[in-house]
């Protein structure tokens, strides 16, 4: 996991960014293996609203993790748009954007 904000400034500045109608995409080369760090904005709601997607972001972005390329670190940002989106809807868009990014 991506803790520090030194992790996600260099996830922010160095990443190709990748984006979808719901959440976008910061892959960065890194020299640890697959580490991942989840954005989601005060714009989604309050704090239970935030650890819902949030969680729930982290639940689709599991089962890809052995099959990642190793060192490489993501950071995926909500939009406020996720707050109506169903969890197929978030796995099949974190599905399309590492395909997009070719870490898959």
């Amino acid at each position: 996991m991506l803790k520090k904000n030194k992790d996600f400034s260099y996830c922010y500045r160095r990443g190709k960014k990748y984006r979808s109608g719901i959440i976008g995409m910061y892959v960065a080369s890194s020299k640890y293996n697959v580490r991942a760090g989840f954005c989601v904005s005060k714009k989604v709601g309050n704090a239970v609203k935030r650890n819902l997607i949030r969680r729930r972001l982290k639940e689709c972005l599991t089962p890809y993790i052995p099959k990642l390329n190793k060192n490489c670190s993501i950071v995926i940002v909500a939009n406020e748009l996720i707050i109506n989106a169903s969890y197929q809807k978030i796995n099949v868009e974190v599905e399309k954007l590492l395909k997009v990014a070719k870490v898959l």
